[in-house]
């Protein structure tokens, strides 16, 4: 269900979803799936969590949530099936080059892993390996959880999943007794001096992720808590001060445009890079392979190859301008921590 404060940002993109959905329940016969709500009580009364949020907006009842986690695991056992593909595991720390050409990745033991062809799908940790600023950005998104008991996992579970474009805070329907209340906003950068990728005596200034890999007791910004505690007393008023139990931060790479970038490097031979999710890669998994793999041998659809290349100039902000985006721009990771971690 995406719905939408009226007059505020957001409307213009539900609307033009709606209209999208619609047509494509048109052209399938099933236009009943998707309804129009025009009152925030009609919202309510759809979500059936005794809540809701934004004043206009849709519910599509042909679409739904996947679990990404699940998907996964299921996709590396269908891999590993085929035995052509070997796993091995480690932490890149640099490419390795032979002056302009890309022959491999170092790890941080040392070892060098070569390769005739490297494809580089690192996501927001792309920025650390490839010069790209003003192409893609890393950013933050906060997420909370909370433990519910199982009569409250049989009926959320079964409520839809709810976006507000304009706050871009949504709630998933609970899966195995747990619920996650997060915001899908133009997120936090951590900005980091690393060596630059092209010329490592020279520094520059990147967003690299922050996770509780670097900080086993991270926990969102105080600002971020507020805002799902917020949403949550919205959305579904009798879990509206159930503790959080723990919180992450979803790190997206962001392109300006929210496009992909899935393409040969164009000053490095033998690198080929896809990235650029923007927060909305997960969805393609039944088809995004098959289109890197036509693009690395050279037959992108003709429709994504100005969408998938590498952008001749640079912006100023890289910050995802595509209408989707809800909160506050700007927000610099390390500053709201300074501020406060917990309530």
């Amino acid at each position: 269900m995406l719905v939408a404060n009226k007059g505020e940002q957001g409307e213009e993109y539900v609307r033009g979803s709606l209209d999208n959905v619609a047509r494509i329940a048109r052209d399938l016969g099933d236009e009943g799936a998707v309804q129009e709500f025009k009152l925030r009580a009609e919202i309510e009364e759809a979500v059936g969590a005794g809540g809701g949020s934004g004043d206009w907006g849709y519910i599509n009842r042909r679409s739904g949530w996947a679990d990404a986690e699940a998907g996964m695991l299921w996709l590396r056992r269908k891999v590993e099936a085929t035995g052509r593909v070997e796993f091995k595991q480690g932490e890149v720390v640099s490419l390795v080059k032979d002056g302009r050409k890309v022959t491999g990745a170092k790890l941080t033991t040392g070892k060098v892993e070569s390769a005739d062809l490297v494809i580089l799908a690192t996501g927001a940790w792309s920025g650390k390996l490839i010069d790209i600023r003003g192409r893609a950005q890393a950013t933050g998104q906060v997420l909370c959880y909370l433990d519910i008991t199982k009569e409250e996992q049989e009926k959320l579970g079964k409520c839809p999943v709810l976006l507000n474009m304009s706050t871009g805070m949504f709630i998933i329907p609970p899966s195995n007794g747990v619920l996650k209340v997060a915001r899908h906003g133009y997120g936090l950068s951590n900005p980091r001096s690393i060596p630059s990728p092209d010329d490592p005596s020279e520094n520059i200034m990147v967003s690299l992720p922050k996770t509780t890999h670097d900080d086993p007791n991270l926990w969102v910004p105080a600002e971020g808590e507020r805002a799902c505690r917020k949403a949550l007393r919205e959305m579904i008023p009798s879990l509206a001060e159930r503790p959080f139990t723990k919180s992450k931060i979803c790190w997206y790479t962001d392109t300006p445009n929210g496009d992909f970038i899935i393409t040969y490097h164009p000053d490095y031979e033998g690198l080929f890079l896809a990235t650029g999710g923007s927060g909305h890669g997960y969805k393609f998994l039944p088809v995004i392979g098959d289109r890197i793999v036509d693009c690395v041998e050279g037959n992108c659809p003709e429709e994504f190859r100005e969408k998938w290349c590498w952008a001749e100039e640079c912006v100023e902000e890289c910050v995802t301008m595509d209408g989707s985006r809800g909160g506050v721009p700007g927000l610099i990771l390390e500053d709201e921590l300074r501020k406060g971690s917990r309530l």
